[in-house]
């Protein structure tokens, strides 16, 4: 996923990560503004990647050591039975 600069009201930028700029802050998925590698969606896309939507501590749903889920995917994960698709 490419990120791009986010400029705050004050018009300074508060948050990068494309082309090797290092991520200091980004937004939730939710809307709360969080910090690089809190935390990011680890279910599995159909490309093979993961979602990698940023998260807060908030709204991150840990299901595994380590291994957590938007609320999108979290409710997807649920509804197909908590399958531990980790351990694939």
């Amino acid at each position: 996923m490419v990120w791009t600069t986010i400029i705050g009201i004050d018009g300074k930028p508060f948050a990068t990560t494309a082309k090797g700029e290092t991520l200091k802050s980004m937004i939730c998925l939710n809307g709360t503004i969080t910090h690089s590698g809190e935390f990011l969606c680890d279910w599995m896309m159909p490309d093979g990647m993961t979602c990698d939507a940023m998260l807060c501590h908030v709204h991150a749903k840990e299901v595994w050591r380590d291994t957590h889920l938007c609320k999108l995917h979290y409710h997807e994960w649920e509804s197909l039975g908590r399958p531990k698709f980790w351990l694939v």
